[in-house]
């Protein structure tokens, strides 16, 4: 019983140790899979990874394993270090420094991580930074240590790198700071010279300017003086004498007018004043003006506008005729032999205007090509020696280089030594009022002979020529021309005009006019063409030989035209006097005029120079007057001068208004305004405000003719028909004196001051411009003297009272009209000072009104005396 009942227990006794055999057979497969895994994360970590096996307290430890990159630290393999008889293996401590070793173990006896870094050396020699963390712990009563480095020798030495290079910026940034700091400095320097070289250079132009105008004013008075001189009779030693004063005078007035345009420039007071205007009469004007001198040295001058040129542009005539008087001067200075050439031609159009291109060549010395640059440099010429040679101050061609880039353009030369030069520069332009080109209708299949020496002339002439669709022949010399003249007799094939140099190189151009009048039948009629410093009495051989007309060259395309048809007239001389007669009657139109206008000085001004030119005049005292008048009488007005600043209703309102009725009556007057204020932008206002013309204050009786002229409607007049101008209106012609309070102007009108130094330095009086002004009448400037002195101390106490009381506006009104009525008579230091009051008034800064009203004083006290003796010498001219 005892054996069978042991049995089962043995059976339950051996299941339950097979199934522990089983769950330890499972853990067993469970850490060798986990050690497996722990393997596999050793071989491939990043880190060198080591464990130790510690057998007791401050025991240094048995390598236990380790992966690769714990081995390379050491210098020596994985195998050799786990290999137990190869003694390679290193202590646990190999790695840590000796002072730290017994704190660390502490720690690791205590069972705590330690974390460090050290420098060390392994087994080959080789020192390395590292950083490392020790990790103990148990397995089985076993202690271990998991020892964990990284090599960070690399990123010590970068972090030591970035650490210079960081001081090294630092240093960097500090040194660029300074260099900054002396940059600032050096620049405030050099504003500072800069301001204070701009304030010399302004300091110096200013004074050549003001030196210019007071060696100008006597050197005006020696060659008027001179001239007067050189009329009366004189001996030959005399004329010699004075005749050398006179070209010495002339020749230091240029040198003069040089230095006072180049002052001007520098201090930036050279402005552009745009006028409408003809360009080829302006060309042909400016190179006639130096044709003697061309043809004195032997020098054919040429004038070649191409035919693309508009007759009509908008620009700075003055200044556009002194940079070609400059070009065509020097080019006739250096050059003794050939020709001079001045074309005109459009290089480019677009919306912002014209582009006209400029050249003056000529067959000079021409310049050396490492001087081209220098010849527009102030005071420079390409060769000192040229300066004593041929004279000059170096300035023209400064000057011209600043002209045109205030004209937007550009200069510049081209030039072969010994050969000749061609200066060109360009202007910026708009095109002016086209007009209708001249027909030549009678030139259309004309045969032509052309008899010009020069090829550049004779290729002008001809190009002009068949312009006209005439049928020119051109020859080089007065024996071809005969043989063509010839020709023409033996085949019975006659040219209809000839034109004839009256300089041919081989013989007299006579000659040829000889030949067509004892030999007839080869030219109808001829023209000469004469130079302007030809043998005296040509004119009078062209007459006696028949010639039918001639012209002076340099010739222009119009010249020419008008030349050839006068000649192709019956009776070419008659032909020439009936052309005149007729632009004469043209001109002698009248117009029945509304003068609005408050001043009654300006008035009787006004009515006078329009009554004597033939037209009848209406007055209105102030602008609502003018637009009353104008309602009730429109139809008898052919056109309105309308002041700007009147009472009641100044110039802008009253155009305003009277524009208004013709838009529903219908119609247009012509509107001229005529204002004091000569700002740049003014004429534009005016012709926004409806207005169709301008003319500036103080009149000037040419531009105000002028423009009636211009503006004036076409109309049958008496004068035109035959008969005589209608004599002005009674009430017309003496205009009512008692002047009404002058209005206020629309703000935004101001003209440039005259400064206090500039005004002492003129003269008190300018008769000769105060006579222009009055078309030389002595009878009229008689009479505006004497209205004017009578109403002088009314116009000061005016002022005067205004200026005291602080009223601005009333001093604004009373100074504009007085300084109205002295500038009539070229009063400029008084219309300076009046001037300097209408401005405080107008800007209501009344601070120094006094010291302004204190120089207008003196200036009328020095006025006075000076319009008496004025009034007595026109009283003994009347």
């Amino acid at each position: 019983m005892s054996s069978e009942q042991d049995e089962p227990r043995a059976a339950a006794a051996m299941g339950d140790l097979v199934g522990e055999l089983q769950a330890c057979r499972r853990q067993l497969g469970g850490l060798y899979e986990s050690a497996a895994g722990f393997r596999l994360l050793l071989d491939h970590s990043f880190e060198a990874c080591a464990v130790y096996e510690v057998r007791g307290a401050g025991d240094p430890g048995r390598l236990y394993l380790c992966n690769d990159r714990y081995a390379a630290l050491t210098g020596h393999s994985r195998e050799e270090l786990l290999d137990p008889n190869s003694g390679l293996a290193p202590g646990l401590w190999w790695h840590t420094e000796r002072a730290h070793r017994e704190l660390h173990q502490a720690w690791l006896d205590g069972g705590q991580p330690v974390t460090g870094q050290a420098q060390a050396t392994n087994g080959l020699g080789r020192t390395a930074e590292l950083e490392y963390r020790l990790v103990p712990y148990h397995v089985a009563g076993t202690s271990f240590v998991m020892a964990v480095l990284r090599d960070v020798t690399s990123l010590r030495r970068a972090e030591q790198q970035l650490t210079a290079n960081a001081t090294q910026m630092l240093e960097l940034q500090a040194d660029m700071e300074n260099s900054m700091l002396q940059y600032q400095q050096a620049i405030e320097y050099a504003n500072q010279m800069a301001l204070a070289a701009e304030i010399g250079n302004t300091a110096k132009s200013e004074f050549l300017a003001n030196m210019s105008h007071e060696i100008r004013t006597p050197m005006n008075g020696i060659i008027g003086m001179t001239d007067l001189a050189l009329e009366t009779e004189l001996s030959g030693e005399q004329r010699e004498y004075l005749s050398l004063v006179r070209s010495s005078a002339d020749a230091l007035l240029t040198l003069i007018n040089d230095i006072l345009d180049f002052s001007k420039i520098e201090a930036g007071k050279m402005v552009l004043d745009p006028v409408e205007f003809e360009l080829r009469q302006l060309l042909s004007d400016t190179v006639g003006t130096v044709g003697i001198r061309a043809y004195e040295k032997g020098l054919e001058l040429i004038l070649d506008v191409a035919d693309e040129v508009p007759d009509q542009i908008v620009a700075d005539n003055v200044r556009l005729r002194q940079v070609i008087l400059n070009l065509a001067g020097n080019a006739l200075k250096f050059t003794t032999q050939g020709e001079v050439v001045v074309a005109a031609a459009v290089e480019d159009e677009d919306e912002e205007g014209l582009l006209l291109h400029f050249s003056v060549r000529d067959t000079g010395i021409g310049i050396p090509a490492d001087k081209l640059a220098l010849v527009f440099e102030a005071f420079s010429q390409a060769d000192g020696s040229t300066t004593r040679k041929y004279g000059g101050t170096g300035l023209g061609l400064a000057i011209s280089t600043q002209l045109t880039e205030l004209m937007g353009g550009r200069i510049w030369v081209e030039s072969e030594e010994g050969v000749g030069s061609v200066f060109h520069f360009t202007m910026r332009c708009h095109r002016g009022t086209a007009r209708a080109a001249r027909q030549a209708l009678a030139l259309v299949g004309l045969p032509v002979l052309v008899v010009e020496d020069n090829d550049s002339h004779r290729a002008v002439i001809e190009r002009m020529l068949r312009g006209w669709q005439a049928l020119p022949m051109a020859v080089p010399s007065a024996r071809e021309a005969l043989l063509a003249m010839e020709r023409a007799r033996r085949e019975q094939a006659p040219f209809a005009l000839a034109l004839v140099d009256s300089q041919l190189e081989d013989m007299d151009g006579f000659v040829v006019i000889e030949d067509a009048r004892e030999h007839p039948g080869a030219v109808q009629q001829c023209v000469m063409l004469l130079a302007p410093a030809g043998p005296r009495g040509d004119a009078a051989r062209c007459r006696e030989l028949g010639v039918a007309t001639y012209t002076t060259k340099p010739i222009t395309a119009s010249e020419l035209l008008a030349a050839i048809e006068m000649a192709l007239e019956p009776g070419g001389s008659t032909a020439r006097r009936r052309h005149r007669e007729s632009a004469a009657a043209e001109q002698a139109v009248a117009y029945r005029v509304l003068l609005a206008e408050d001043n009654h000085v300006n008035q009787k001004l006004a009515v006078r120079l329009l009554s004597k030119a033939g037209h009848t005049v209406q007055i209105a005292h102030n602008g609502r007057e003018a637009v009353a008048l104008f309602d009730d009488l429109a139809d008898e007005f052919d056109l309105i001068l309308m002041d700007i600043q009147m009472p009641e209703l100044n110039g802008y309102e009253a155009t305003a208004a009277i524009r208004q009725m013709e838009v529903s009556r219908g119609g247009h007057k012509p509107i001229i305004a005529m204002t004091a204020h000569a700002m740049k932008g003014d004429r534009e206002r005016c012709l926004e405000a409806g207005m169709d013309g301008y003319v500036s204050k103080p009149i000037q009786a040419k531009d105000l003719l002028r423009v009636i002229a211009e503006l004036g409607p076409a109309r049958p007049t008496a004068a035109v028909n035959g008969a005589e101008p209608a004599a002005p209106a009674a009430s017309s012609a003496e205009p009512d004196l008692q002047p009404a309070e002058p209005g206020v102007e629309p703000p935004g009108l101001s003209e440039p001051p005259v400064p206090a130094a500039a005004a002492d330095d003129l003269p008190v009086l300018a008769i000769n411009e105060a006579m222009d002004r009055f078309a030389g009448d002595c009878e009229l400037a008689r009479e505006l003297l004497e209205l004017f002195l009578d109403d002088l101390p009314r116009l000061h106490r005016e002022v005067s009272a205004a200026a005291q009381a602080g009223d601005a506006v009333v001093l604004e009104r009373a100074a504009h009209t007085l300084k109205g009525a002295v500038g009539n008579f070229g009063a400029k230091p008084a219309f300076a000072a009046a001037q300097r009051l209408e401005q405080l008034g107008r800007s209501g800064e009344l601070r120094e009104v006094d010291a302004a009203l204190a120089a207008l004083d003196v200036e009328l006290e020095r006025l006075r005396p000076a319009l008496v003796a004025f009034h007595a010498e026109v009283t003994v001219a009347v």
